[in-house]
């Protein structure tokens, strides 16, 4: 399959047809969701405008406006814009004569610009195919599916550094009975030597709960236990498959951790809600001065009170170089990385929402500190107002002062009584800045907020020539709605609101 690069030159566009029809082409059981003469292209190129969007499908038809989606403080490209035509005719002559096209290099995706998102958050009509060969893209993927039915939006997933496709990819037909069709004639067929598996898209929720999986990953297992002792643990769960325990390749012991597959999810299961979290006593090597390690390093550190408290715990029996421990197995299901790192990303997120409740209208931020204001000296000035949890004065990579720093007061109340007070007050030579701190996330909607207001009307769409294009002033248009970029539901026209998103 051969793809022409889309040069981004323009021509003469024809005049708009008035007596283009008032809905778009295609049956449509679902209730015929695309309305509006808006098509949303995806997959753009960083570098892309407003103005080369507009000369390259001006070209093909008329153009109303375009609107390339950016960030609300960086104002760099989210790769996806909207363009508005005058007409749902010549909207729907540049969805067929336009997409998969190369701009600037990568290969852009167009469908119709949705103005109610459930039909595309709700996955029906989904279907997921994997086991593609690598040289398939998107507009091969399109073509192969496109017998089936009317195609809202079909795409085969690439890696972001190299763009080479990863196997995979997804096609959302306007109905599920033509995604049964599919699914029905496809799965299971060879598509360019690769036995392909097409199926309805299912969401990772649900799909982790409906998996059966069977294979387990264990950690923080004795390292004296080898496959031999970990098969005669784990057997009497259920049948097993296999049994793996990681070898350095240096010394030849065990790492401590491995893997266990059993025949059937019951038994994994069942041994996971077992062991995940027994305790096992256990012999371990220890050099020979590991019983007397804090006793000496107390004592070289020439506090005595140390060295007496070492001297008084109880350390481990040492016997021919080893000690008794206590270790917590760890077994859980076996997750790929991509998931562990979604869930240790999502308790991060979790645990710093629960750490900044907790500093509400008790932390407050202090600037214009003088270079010799030191934590202690900080501490000092609010200790009047209440008792201090902790104070801060940001330091940059030489050790000085950066000016600024915070002070975390024990509650609300004497928050409140020491920025009242200390605000404006000078403090050695300077006049404090006292406010109550702010987490980022709102700092950063503050912030995007006053870029906008300074922005006004300067933020209308340009046309190839750097002029401002009137929104939604096409024959045709009527009071059609521009979709924004996060959420892709219509904003009123009149507004010119920024599609912006935040970081």
């Amino acid at each position: 399959m051969t793809t022409k690069e889309v040069p981004a030159t323009a021509t003469t566009a024809p005049a708009p047809d008035a007596s283009a029809a008032p809905v778009a082409g295609g049956s449509n059981k679902q209730g015929a969701p695309f309305r509006s003469a808006a098509l949303y292209v995806g997959d753009l190129h960083p570098e892309v405008s407003e103005a080369t969007l507009f000369e390259i499908f001006n070209a093909v038809a008329p153009v109303a406006s375009v609107r390339v989606c950016r960030h609300a403080i960086t104002r760099r490209s989210l790769g996806y814009s909207y363009v508005n035509f005058h007409t749902i005719r010549d909207a729907e002559r540049v969805l067929d004569t336009m997409n998969y096209t190369l701009i600037k290099g990568r290969m852009c995706r167009l469908m119709w610009s949705q103005r109610d998102p459930s039909l595309r958050k709700s996955g029906e009509g989904n279907v997921f195919i994997k086991n593609l060969d690598l040289t398939i893209d998107s507009k091969d993927l399109f073509d192969t599916f496109s017998i089936f039915g009317n195609i809202i939006s079909c795409k085969v997933v690439t890696d972001r550094q190299s763009g080479k496709s990863k196997g995979y990819g997804f096609v959302h037909f306007e109905t599920q009975e033509a995604a049964n069709e599919a699914i029905a004639k496809v799965n299971g067929n060879v598509i360019s030597g690769h036995v392909v598996y097409v199926g309805n898209f299912v969401k990772r929720d649900q799909r982790v709960k409906s998996m059966q999986w069977t294979n387990l990953y264990m950690k923080n297992v004795p390292f004296a236990w080898d496959e031999a002792k970990i098969t005669e643990v784990c057997s009497q769960y259920g049948e097993l498959s296999s049994v793996k325990v990681m070898i350095d390749a240096e010394t030849g012991k065990s790492k401590g951790f491995g893997y266990v597959d059993f025949k059937e999810h019951e038994s994994a299961k069942k041994c996971v809600d077992t062991m995940h979290g027994m305790e096992i006593e256990c012999e371990e090597e220890v050099e020979a001065e590991t019983d007397e390690t804090k006793a000496a390093e107390a004592k070289e550190d020439g506090s005595d009170e140390k060295a007496a408290e070492a001297d008084k715990e109880e350390a481990p029996k040492v016997v021919d170089g080893k000690k008794m421990v206590k270790k917590i197995l760890y077994v859980q299901r076996f997750m790929k990385k991509r998931e562990r790192e979604r869930i240790v990303s999502e308790n991060k997120i979790r645990e710093k929402a629960e750490r900044i409740k907790s500093f509400i209208g008790k932390n407050l931020y202090v600037r214009n500190l003088s270079d010799a204001v030191t934590e202690e000296k900080l501490r000092q000035e609010f200790a009047t107002y209440g008792t201090i949890k902790s104070c801060r004065v940001m330091k940059d990579e030489q050790g000085r002062s950066r000016g600024f720093g915070f002070v975390c007061m024990e509650s609300g109340d004497q928050a409140t009584k020491a920025l009242q007070t200390l605000n404006n007050m000078m403090f050695m030579g300077k006049p404090l800045y006292v406010a109550l701190w702010q987490p980022r996330d709102e700092r950063r909607q503050f912030l995007q907020r006053q870029h906008m207001a300074k922005r006004g009307q300067m933020g209308s769409p340009m046309s190839a020539r750097g002029m401002p294009m009137q929104m939604g002033m096409g024959a045709g248009m009527g009071n059609y709605q521009m979709p924004s970029a996060c959420t892709r539901t219509p904003v009123p026209v009149a507004s010119r609101a920024q599609c912006t998103t935040s970081a």
